[in-house]
């Protein structure tokens, strides 16, 4: 489990350039930013989330 848990973070890693938020969100986390800054990776992170898990035995 471990080697599938630092398989998939490799792999989120290498597709988005980072594991943190912070980094991921365009322009940071501002008060006055809206919340839907995050939602285009959120799907995207979605989407890698369900191809990693569908090719796992």
């Amino acid at each position: 489990m471990v080697n599938t848990c630092n398989d998939f973070a490799k792999g989120f890693e290498d597709e988005f350039g980072s594991l943190n938020c912070r980094e991921l969100r365009p322009e940071g986390f501002k008060p006055e930013n809206p919340p839907h800054l995050c939602e285009e990776i959120t799907k995207k992170a979605i989407m890698f989330t369900l191809k990693y898990l569908n090719r796992l035995p």
